[in-house]
Parts: structure tokens; C-alpha cells; sequence
């Protein structure tokens, strides 16, 4: 009789597995593990990186609206032998050994480009755009850190439900495994039919030390991801929000105006329309006002002139015009035109690709809803199956082959439940992210 209650005791414990939630001192939630993944993982961080060069690089300098000041000095020294005879045979020759000249000189200029054609208004805004790009690139690498660690983490969750199911699995075999050697033991039971009982038991336990290295990966990949150390374990959370009244409507609405794929194509084809706006002012003058303020001073021991120093500042307009140059000019605007022409059919690409990801991905979520509420009942059915099926192989009257293929359904029906829940998130996780919805 206690044996009776055991083996009721473990079947009844299979039959709520799947919907036990645990306790556990080192569970972490997902929002915990993607908060520190947002400070560490690599390439965040570099995405990070390098939207800032993008940013330093947005100036009004780099575009060339302020002016350019250079200085330029040179010191010089120089030591001759100097003979000099003149003309006026009243003046006496003159003969220097080591005569030394010293030269200083010194010139500041400031440039501004007056006028280029409107190019520096075109790439200012392509350096707006730039900047833009290098934020949405941030975006994009954090969207698809978030879906990569969701993916993970809750095939973690669902992987470690599936344990506990194997774990059951294994207290049912074990039991059923000591009843084999008890039948045995009175002659009740043959040698083959214990065994088959100590063959499945020792499948059950493969099986699940497997299934255990693979949570031990997964935790493995986890961290990495999140930058830490591969070798600390933690346990998901079992429990995880399930949103069923998805609109696809709204979805490709918002896709249209969020979608980091498509607000990134649409930044590239303004980038390629400032480059044709750039290629076209090479068509009208440039014109730079410029002024200098120069010093210069040299000292001879020898010659006609003893010191000659000169200070002063000038000022004015300087026009260039490039009247031809072998039509390369023409050549870059229609280069810079195609360019863009294949930035705009890049963004329409992009928005029809994101729409058939997320109709597809619709229609994997629906699906994946339809199969739980099926694969709930489905389960009642199979629990129900190997509880009765316990009791007939418990009194004999079911051999150890059709009670195993029994168990085997059961632990099927429990996983294609975990199955289907896992892919329902996940193609949740997906449509948010098509959609520019998920909160980062």
C-alpha cells in the first residue's frame, strides 16, 4: 500500500511540472541580465565607440564654414667667405672671413571660404545624417543584443522546466525500475522484463545529463554575451509574459515609421543626396577672403644693406573657377545621382523585406497560440494516460514496452507545450522589434 502511494505520488508530481514555479536564491530576470549587458557586452560598446566618432566628426569645421589660420616662421644662418671689389676706385675692396647673415621671417594667414557653392550646407547635412546613422547603428546593435539574449534566456527558462520533466521522468523509471526487481524477486516478472526496466532507467539518466551540459552551454553563451565570465550559473526565471492581443495592423504602422532597418536605409539615401548636392558646386566659383600679417628682419655682417626689416598686413579676395577638366566633373554628379537612385530602391527593398518578416513572423506567433491552447489540452490527456497506464502496469496488466511508450508521449507532450510557448515569445520578441517597439 505505502508503495502504491509513492508511485501516485510521482505521477501526480509529473502532472504539475510544467506548471510549477521555483524558488531559487541565484534566479536572475531577463531585464537584470540585459541592464548589465547594455555596460558590458563588446559590441555595444564598440557600436558606442563609434557613433562618437560620428559625433566629433559633425561640426561646423569639418563642413568648412569657419576659417583656417596658419603660421609659417623660418630662422636662418648663414656663415660666407666674402670678397667684394667695386667700380668707385675710391672705395677700397672688401674681404670678410666667416661673414655670417642672419634671416628671420614670419608670415600669419587667416582663410575663410566666402562662398563654394553651397557645398558646405550639403555636407553639414550629410554630417547630420552621418551622426544620425552612427545613434541608429547604437539602436540596432542593442535591438539585436535584446533579441539574442531574449532567445537564449527563455530557451533557458524552458530548458530548465524540461529538466525538472526529465528529473520526473527519471523518479517514475526509478520506481518503476525497483518494482521490476521486487516482481522479480517473488517470479512475478522475467529477467527481460527487468532488464528493460534498468535499460530505460539508464537511457532516462543519459538523457538527462546530456540535457544538463546543454544548460550549462546555454548559461555558457549567456554570459559571454552579457561580458562575464562563461562559468556563472544562475537559473532563468520560469515565469515569463505572454502578450496574446497582438494587432497586426498597428504593427506595420509603427514598422513604417520605427523600424531601425528602414530609418537607417532612408539616413544612407539623404547621405547619397547631400553627395550629389556636393558633386554640383564644383559648377559655380569659389571665392575666399584671405589676410595676412607678415614680419621679417635680416642682419649682414657684410654687403650693401646692414639691416633690412620689414612688418605688414594685406588683405583680400581670392576667386577660383574650374573651367573644364575633362568632364569629371559631370562624370561625379551622375556617379553621385546613381548612387543615390540605388540608396532609394535599397530603402523600398528594406521596407518590403521588414513587412515579410513580420507577416511571416504574424503568422508563426498565431500559429505557436493555436498549438499551445491545443498542446494544453493534449497534455490533460497524456498525464491522465500515464497515470491510469501506472496503475495497470502496477497490477500487471500492461508489459513494460506499452508502458514505456506511454511515458515517452508524456514527456513529447511536455515538450512540445515548452516547445510552443518558447517559439510564441520569441516571435513576439521578433514582431517588436520589426515594429521599433521594444523597450530598451
Amino acid at each position: 500500500m505505502q508503495k502504491h502511494k509513492f508511485f501516485h505520488l510521482i505521477v501526480l508530481l509529473l502532472c504539475f511540472s510544467g506548471k510549477e514555479t521555483f524558488s531559487q536564491s541565484d534566479t536572475v530576470s531577463f531585464s537584470e541580465l540585459f541592464a548589465e549587458a547594455l555596460n558590458n557586452n563588446f559590441g555595444i560598446r564598440i557600436t558606442r565607440n563609434n557613433a562618437a566618432l560620428a559625433d566629433n566628426s559633425n561640426t561646423l569645421g569639418n563642413a568648412g564654414f569657419l576659417p583656417e589660420m596658419n603660421i609659417t616662421s623660418a630662422l636662418g644662418r648663414t656663415v660666407n667667405n666674402t670678397k667684394q671689389q667695386f667700380f668707385d676706385p675710391t672705395r677700397p675692396p672688401v674681404e670678410r672671413t666667416d661673414a655670417k647673415s642672419i634671416s628671420m621671417n614670419a608670415i600669419a594667414e587667416l582663410t575663410w571660404t566666402v562662398f563654394d557653392g553651397f557645398r558646405m550646407f550639403a555636407t553639414k547635412e550629410k554630417l547630420e545624417e552621418l551622426d544620425r546613422i552612427g545613434q541608429l547603428n547604437v539602436r540596432w546593435q542593442i535591438e539585436n543584443i535584446y533579441v539574442g539574449l531574449a532567445i537564449l534566456y527563455y530557451q533557458l527558462s524552458q530548458e530548465q522546466k524540461l529538466q525538472h520533466v526529465l528529473e520526473t521522468i527519471i523518479d517514475i523509471s526509478r520506481a518503476r525500475l525497483a518494482l521490476a526487481e521486487k516482481k522479480f524477486q517473488v517470479g512475478s516478472a522475467s529477467e527481460l522484463d527487468l532488464n528493460q526496466a534498468k535499460i530505460d532507467f539508464s537511457t532516462d539518466s543519459a538523457l538527462l545529463l546530456s540535457h544538463q551540459v546543454m544548460i550549462r552551454n546555454l548559461i555558457a553563451d549567456i554570459d559571454v554575451m552579457i561580458g562575464r565570465s562563461p562559468e556563472i550559473i544562475f537559473y532563468a526565471d520560469y515565469n515569463f509574459g505572454l502578450n496574446t492581443e497582438i494587432i497586426y495592423e498597428q504593427l506595420i504602422d509603427n514598422l513604417q515609421q520605427q523600424n531601425v532597418d528602414l530609418l537607417i536605409a532612408r539616413s544612407q539615401m539623404d547621405v547619397f543626396y547631400q553627395q550629389v548636392r556636393e558633386s554640383r558646386s564644383v559648377f559655380l566659383p569659389t571665392i575666399r577672403a584671405y589676410g595676412t600679417y607678415s614680419f621679417s628682419k635680416q642682419e649682414n655682417e657684410v654687403g650693401v644693406i646692414l639691416l633690412n626689416r620689414n612688418r605688414g598686413y594685406g588683405y583680400g579676395l581670392r576667386l577660383n573657377y574650374n573651367l573644364f577638366n575633362g568632364f569629371n566633373k559631370r562624370m561625379d554628379v551622375e556617379n553621385a545621382r546613381i548612387n543615390y537612385e540605388s540608396s532609394e530602391i535599397n530603402s523600398q527593398q528594406v521596407l518590403l523585406q521588414s513587412e515579410a518578416d513580420l507577416y511571416k513572423t504574424y503568422n508563426g506567433y498565431a500559429y505557436s497560440l493555436q498549438a499551445i491552447s491545443l498542446e494544453r489540452v493534449n497534455l490533460q490527456h497524456t498525464r491522465q494516460n500515464l497515470n491510469i497506464a501506472f496503475e495497470k502496469y502496477r497490477l500487471g496488466a500492461i508489459n513494460e514496452i506499452d508502458f514505456r511508450n506511454i511515458q515517452r508521449t508524456a514527456l513529447e507532450a511536455e515538450n512540445r507545450l515548452l516547445t510552443a510557448e518558447y517559439q510564441a515569445k520569441i516571435a513576439e520578441i521578433n514582431m517588436l522589434q520589426l515594429s521599433g517597439g521594444l523597450s530598451l
